[in-house]
């Protein structure tokens, strides 16, 4: 046999009897068979082809935001004071760090991300005619190939002041990350908050399965073939 028991074999809608079929790993999904269509219109046994299942993780859409008030950012090179002066800012203030050849960086960590999934940055300052019009943000970060540094396209803060604006997209195989931003010579940077927003639909997907049984009302299962990271998951299913 191939290790698992008649039950198990059932309930992953797998043969038993065939060594190459086995259940998956992951979650065993249940429903059961509609009997009507969206329209209130019955629904008959053979109309089913088969069911799409998706399954996406539940993540905090709102994103995770570190600002320079927080013990998770640090400046690195420098004491830079906060200030007030410019509204705009998030929280007490923010960070002015004058210009410099990048020797000095402002630093935002962060924490229990889930790994493989992208993650947007977005990040917002005090927008006046003295800020580098060349900021570039920059995600530190475990990927694949080791540690790893992906910098966004330029930055221009002398505008957009006191809104979130998209610098820079990585995606982590650790659960930490930093995202930095160096001085430049060309006027100050600003640093106030960094949010990380990730995007669930990177991790789960959706799959063809065919009906158990093409009876309305009958219970449909299938197991995934993966396991799943821990945490809560939507399961949707969809008959076609």
């Amino acid at each position: 046999g191939d290790g698992f028991t008649n039950v198990e074999e059932f309930d992953a809608g797998t043969a038993a009897n065939d060594a190459a079929s086995v259940p998956g790993t992951g979650p065993l999904i249940t429903w059961n068979a509609p009997t009507e269509r969206l329209d209130g219109s019955q629904l008959d046994a053979g109309a089913i082809d088969y069911y799409e299942v998706e399954y996406r993780p539940v993540m905090d859409e709102a994103g995770t935001v570190v600002d320079d008030s927080s013990g998770y950012f640090e400046m690195v090179g420098a004491t830079i004071d906060a200030s007030s002066h410019t509204p705009g800012y998030l929280g007490e203030g923010y960070r002015p760090i004058p210009e410099s050849a990048g020797n000095v960086y402002a630093r935002w960590n962060f924490f229990e991300l889930q790994p493989g999934i992208a993650y947007q940055v977005e990040s917002r300052w005090t927008a006046a005619g003295n800020r580098s019009t060349e900021a570039r943000y920059r995600a530190r970060f475990v990927g694949d190939t080791g540690e790893q540094l992906v910098e966004g396209p330029p930055v221009d803060q002398t505008q957009n002041g006191g809104q979130w604006v998209e610098v820079v997209v990585f995606t982590p195989t650790d659960s930490a990350a930093a995202v930095e931003l160096p001085s430049t010579p060309g006027g100050y940077v600003i640093a106030d908050a960094v949010r990380l927003t990730p995007d669930p639909e990177a991790l789960g997907g959706v799959l063809p399965v065919e009906p158990v049984n093409p009876a309305p009302g009958s219970q449909q299962r299938f197991r995934l073939e993966q396991e799943l990271q821990g945490g809560q998951w939507v399961f949707r299913v969809r008959a076609v």
